[in-house]
């Protein structure tokens, strides 16, 4: 999943610092029972699928991780020197897609050997079946504007708390306007997500090379940042993450450089690891 010091927190929030050498040295398990499932594999494909999760994971370990250490600790830095405010974040942020950006485009190599694999007319109906069904999971789990809300406000103030300790109220406001303010996009989202499956399917049917593969799934994530839904969400995200960082007290600060120090610390251990 780089950098605004709250941005951090709510990226990082997808697991606990305890968890993270546990998720991270047994990822090739969790990446293969995630998506094996969507691949119409011999038993020869497994293992090259297999192998092609270790090798981005290897490639993860020595070019990513030192660098989101470095982020973190940058981020610590401007803590302890409480040289921060809206400006800072802003900045963050864009470091922080930036990094994404590079996470995505280094692990597209390994991707694309993998679907260029995939692109008879038996394997691609089987992934065609599967994307579709995720589609339809994704209708039927959609709900009314307001019990979304409640939905995503519990999960914001949950990942917050999970860095900061505590909300003050003026936090607690904070998040009530981002909420609001981004009331429609969970259901673009759905939308958005169904015609990237259906676009992929009709790249696929092309039968493109690696390289080629390569190039769309770059575009993919080129696309999705140009959309004016995904602009507007992160103009609000920045504002939340602006808001929540300028308010921070004492004891959130303190907190949240332990976990971010913790963080820092899982990441470079991991990187050092043979």
């Amino acid at each position: 999943m780089r950098k605004a010091l709250i941005t951090s927190v709510m990226v990082f929030s997808l697991v606990g610092c305890s968890q993270t050498q546990l998720l991270y040295n047994n990822a090739t398990f969790f990446i293969e029972s995630k998506f094996g499932g969507y691949l119409d594999q011999t038993p020869e494909e497994k293992k090259f699928f297999k192998k092609k999760i270790k090798n981005f994971i290897n490639w993860h370990r020595s070019s990513m991780l030192l660098t989101y250490a470095e982020y973190l600790d940058e981020q610590i830095g401007l803590l302890k020197s409480k040289s921060f405010g809206s400006k800072q974040v802003s900045v963050s942020i864009n470091g922080l897609r930036q990094l994404v950006k590079k996470t995505i485009e280094g692990g597209a190599p390994f991707v694309a050997e993998v679907l260029a694999k995939q692109t008879a007319q038996s394997k691609l109906l089987f992934l065609e079946s599967r994307l579709k069904e995720d589609s339809e999971r994704d209708v039927e789990k959609q709900i009314s504007i307001v019990e979304e809300q409640k939905v995503r406000r519990r999960r914001v103030e949950k990942n917050l708390k999970s860095f900061l300790g505590y909300l003050n109220q003026a936090q607690y406001t904070i998040v009530d306007y981002y909420i609001s303010s981004t009331e429609k996009h969970p259901s673009h989202w759905v939308k958005k997500n169904k015609e990237r499956r259906q676009k992929l399917i009709t790249f696929l049917k092309k039968q493109p090379k690696v390289d080629k593969i390569k190039i769309y799934l770059g575009e993919i994530f080129f696309e999705r940042q140009v959309d004016p839904m995904v602009k507007e969400w992160w103009y609000h995200f920045e504002g939340l993450t602006s808001g929540v960082f300028t308010s921070l007290e004492e004891k959130q600060v303190k907190k949240l450089i332990e976990v971010l120090s913790g963080y820092s610390s899982d990441f470079r251990a991991l990187a050092e690891q043979d």
